[in-house]
């Protein structure tokens, strides 16, 4: 965290093309860091520099921890609209956008961002593909799901997918059976925070055992 604030810091007084910190990004996010980066002053104007555009982008995501969704939004369009970052970026920035459309209730722009991340095929296409196949079946649109589910690959994790969409049409067991083939399919792809259940083996009998167990691995991969 301190070469990527040391970095930023430098890029943006400077005026410096990216390099190293664009794949130093991609490592924040992916690994889930969250920690503050340097954030711009008070009133600060909006950024004008790749490198102000990335330090805006980084904050905000951050900042989604405690700051409203709608104003997640705001910020993020900002740095969209401002067209400074590199094209992998800004999907990056496009495709966060859209979970926090979702999050604020405007689904249809959402799945439309969405769309746009996954037709152009870049890092985060796969988790594109798997966010709408989980906004039809929260919209209780099954089939689409179901058919989206299928042709997502271990890359968008469509076993987990699967398992969200028969547990909800009351078929625990095959949930169970589809969360721990996305565990075994993470172990084998070496993407450990997807995998690991404490709990055990799922039960060969439904019910209780199976839920408790097929929830627990689901929500420890969020």
């Amino acid at each position: 965290m301190g070469c990527l604030r040391q970095g930023l810091a430098i890029a943006r007084d400077y005026n410096l093309d990216l390099d190293w910190l664009t794949d130093a990004a991609w490592t924040y996010v992916g690994d889930s860091v969250w920690e503050p980066v340097t954030p711009p002053a008070p009133g600060a104007p909006a950024p004008g520099t790749p490198a102000g555009a990335l330090v805006e982008l980084l904050s905000t995501l951050t900042r989604r921890q405690y700051e409203h969704r709608a104003r997640i939004v705001s910020r993020l369009t900002a740095v969209l609209d401002a067209d400074l970052l590199p094209a992998d970026l800004q999907e990056m920035v496009l495709y966060y956008g859209a979970k926090a459309l979702r999050d604020t209730g405007r689904a249809a722009q959402s799945r439309r961002d969405y769309q746009q991340v996954a037709d152009q095929g870049g890092r985060l296409a796969p988790a594109a593909r798997r966010s709408m196949a989980h906004a039809a079946r929260l919209a209780g649109d099954f089939p689409t799901a179901l058919a989206a589910a299928q042709n997502l690959g271990w890359e968008g994790r469509h076993q987990r997918v699967l398992g969200d969409l028969y547990w909800l049409q009351g078929q625990p067991q095959r949930a169970a059976a589809a969360y721990l083939a996305g565990r075994t399919e993470a172990e084998q792809h070496g993407k450990a925070g997807a995998r690991g259940d404490p709990l055990g083996p799922v039960p060969h009998h439904g019910g209780a055992g199976a839920l408790s167990g097929a929830l627990h691995q689901e929500s420890g991969a969020q």
